[in-house]
């Protein structure tokens, strides 16, 4: 992909360098390295250019290549279609830069460990494969951002818009999400500010909620993400242990070739939801509520159901192993070539209810 956006990039440059004194401005920083007012489009800004301020500048179809910038400020500044490759110093953004934004722009394969992006806009944003340790994305609007094999280790996102993110054999180990604006309180907001999920629950006070997000190839390992919400996203070849979803509300989520060990669900409800190759041992959803989803080739093992409610369930295909059923609600519960749950309680798919999807 980013080959061929590369080559994208490049034709555009070609074909028109000829007509670039006609179409845009270019690049001449002053002695205090600071442009402003420009329109700038099809061009290589290549080596050591001065650039540290810049302010109502639009650059188009711009390749940056091979500079370092020593430090940024930027004041109403718009990548639209940009390529930055082999860039140092693009982590220098100035704290004080306001209304950045990018457009289909690749910073793809960069070292941007403690970068400052907050309150940047980006819309398709390519930073596949990019060291973002550390960096800083609280309150910038990420749509269609690609953040596959990067690694977001310690990367706040806090009150961030993120929409249809991909996450693919991400590193988010330790990065602290928050999705919801908390009501403008600034207060709990500065309190809520931190770099690490251990002090979850204080943090989410309000509902605040992961929202059409998609996970996939990645581990959480010891995590506290009690009262967690989270609806119409997707996790996919995920591995969970020893997290806790303690309180936390699923609506719409899909998990597909899931693994999860000692993982607590302990009073947590998960509704509307297709469940797919799930692999569950040690784990606990006691007091837990399970309503209108479908559980397909799954396996549960020394699994405490204990007291949970379990309403308009479809188990198809599904194991379960040594699992406590003590006190659970059982309403319109349905299965299909399923092994170990309570057979006086569950009744087997009929034709109306494959009719109805449920196979």
């Amino acid at each position: 992909m980013n080959k061929i956006y590369k080559i994208y990039v490049l034709f555009f440059v070609l074909i028109w360098c000829p007509l670039i004194s006609l179409a845009s401005d270019s690049v001449q920083a002053t002695s205090n390295f600071f442009v402003q007012n420009k329109f700038i489009q099809k061009q290589y800004l290549e080596n050591d250019i001065p650039l540290q301020s810049i302010s109502n500048t639009t650059f188009k179809y711009i390749v940056f290549q091979n500079i370092k910038f020593k430090t940024l400020f930027l004041d109403n500044v718009y990548f639209n279609h940009c390529f930055f490759e082999n860039i140092e110093g693009l982590n220098n953004i100035h704290q004080s830069s306001k209304e950045v934004r990018f457009t289909g722009t690749t910073l793809a394969n960069l070292n941007l460990v403690k970068a400052n992006f907050s309150g940047t806009f980006h819309n398709a944003s390519d930073f596949s494969k990019s060291n973002l340790r550390k960096s800083n994305f609280n309150a910038a609007s990420l749509v269609q951002v690609d953040f596959r094999d990067a690694d977001l280790e310690q990367a706040t996102f806090f009150n961030a818009k993120i929409i249809e993110p991909n996450f693919n054999n991400t590193n988010v180990n330790n990065a602290f999400f928050i999705f919801s604006d908390l009501e403008s309180d600034y207060e709990l907001s500065q309190k809520g500010a931190i770099t690490s999920f251990e002090d979850w629950r204080q943090a989410i006070e309000k509902q605040i909620t992961f929202k059409d997000i998609y996970f996939k190839n990645l581990k959480f390992e010891s995590e506290n993400l009690n009262e967690l919400i989270i609806e119409n996203s997707k996790f996919e070849k995920v591995k969970f242990d020893r997290v806790q979803f303690q309180f936390s509300f699923f609506n719409n989520v899909n998990f597909n070739q899931v693994k999860q060990e000692k993982v607590s669900y302990h009073q947590a409800n998960l509704i509307n939801s297709n469940v797919d190759y799930l692999t569950v041992k040690e784990s606990n959803f006691s007091n837990s509520n399970i309503e209108k989803s479908v559980f397909k080739n799954c396996l549960f093992e020394n699994v405490n159901f204990t007291k949970a409610s379990l309403k308009e369930v479809v188990f198809i295909n599904c194991k379960f192993i040594n699992c406590n059923f003590t006190k659970v609600k059982w309403s319109k519960v349905k299965i299909k070539k399923t092994k170990g749950l309570p057979s006086m309680y569950v009744s087997k798919l009929t034709k109306e209810d494959k009719k109805n999807g449920s196979n």
